[in-house]
């Protein structure tokens, strides 16, 4: 039998017709004969092509994941289950689904989809009765079903301590070796501190004069008598005899369950009480652990975030006093109103949560 036309004498073969003969020698067990005829080549080519190593053709592929989307959405769905399975490390969240790879590539799959280790914020302790009181306290009046208007007649108070040296973690720009220069040092004031208090309203129509608390109890504490003099009779009282003559205005003032309020587990006839009842002012005492739903928290948030990010921490008592002030007068009533326009979903998200803390 003659060579093909198409081959070339003294030439190489074709890789394919190479890798033809030996399928159909060695997989499909085709004699030399057979194969001769079919390619239409010479017996001695067949010889030839069989007696010298088969090259096998190197395939290259992507490496295959290892964790396919069902696996990884499981591992979605057990991590979002509650805040145990939220602080599982990479490895037990594996184990937890039964799912056998390295922490490094369940790290690399849940980045992927969006989740991340991060800090967990903090929010106070809230117990299985202190949630069950939240609830209750929001299905009174069906506050999560009310209005926005509803709340315009909400004026929220709290007091808040700062203390002089506060600061955020600054990021600076250096080299390795630039690690102990003075200018990429932030210094750190942890002795020597002094801190203040100060009390504050915030509502739809009103933001309150800011007062610095002149506590008397003891260890300069806050008393009763400090806050009926110093607040409700000074400025709170004024405003609700004022807002009267206003249309379409009954105000209420949002106060939490600190002792020095004069609410339910105080004295009778304490100072706060008696001074809210000559001055009229109707006011609702806030559930226990419950600064989500108070949005002057959100104000005092801001104030300190903003002093925080100071060039420099403050050190004197003076200075932060005045840097508050400053702070303070920057709240305007349209930063008020716009956390105003989320109380309805405050007490939402408190309900579907059953109580427990919220994204505010």
């Amino acid at each position: 039998m003659s060579s093909p036309s198409h081959h070339i004498a003294n030439t190489e073969w074709h890789t394919p017709v190479k890798a033809k003969v030996h399928t159909y020698f060695h997989d499909f067990g085709k004699s030399k004969h057979e194969i001769s005829k079919e390619l239409n080549i010479t017996r001695s080519v067949v010889n030839d092509i069989l007696s010298k190593p088969v090259r096998r053709q190197i395939t290259y592929r992507s490496r295959p994941k290892i964790l396919d989307p069902d696996e990884v959405q499981k591992m979605i769905q057990k991590a979002c289950e509650n805040y145990t399975t939220r602080i599982f490390t990479w490895e037990g969240l594996g184990a937890a689904c039964d799912i056998e790879a390295s922490a490094r590539t369940i790290k690399r799959a849940m980045n992927e989809a969006g989740f991340h280790k991060c800090k967990a914020c903090h929010h106070p302790f809230i117990s299985t009765v202190g949630a069950t009181k939240l609830v209750f306290w929001v299905d009174t009046d069906h506050r999560d079903e009310q209005s926005i208007e509803y709340w315009h007649d909400w004026n929220f108070s709290d007091e808040v301590t700062l203390t002089t040296g506060m600061q955020a973690t600054k990021m600076v720009i250096r080299t390795v070796g630039d690690r102990h220069n003075p200018d990429c040092n932030s210094n750190q004031f942890r002795s020597g501190r002094a801190s203040f208090s100060c009390w504050g309203s915030v509502g739809w129509y009103w933001k309150s004069p800011l007062v610095f608390l002149e506590g008397h109890g003891k260890r300069g504490g806050f008393t009763q008598e400090d806050y009926a003099e110093q607040v409700i009779d000074a400025v709170v009282g004024p405003y609700f005899a004022k807002s009267k003559f206003f249309v379409n205005v009954s105000p209420i003032l949002y106060e939490d369950g600190n002792s020095a309020h004069g609410l339910a587990g105080t004295r009778p006839h304490n100072p706060p009480s008696e001074a809210k009842k000559r001055w009229n002012i109707t006011y609702v005492a806030s559930p226990p652990s419950s600064p989500d739903f108070n949005i002057i928290e959100n104000i005092w948030r801001i104030i300190k975030s903003r002093i925080k990010a100071y060039p420099r921490p403050i050190t004197r008592l003076d200075d932060l006093k005045e840097a508050v002030q400053k702070e303070w007068d920057r709240i305007t009533i349209s930063d008020i109103r716009k956390l105003v326009l989320t109380m309805k979903d405050r007490m939402k998200q408190a309900k579907e949560r059953h109580g427990y803390a919220t994204k505010y």
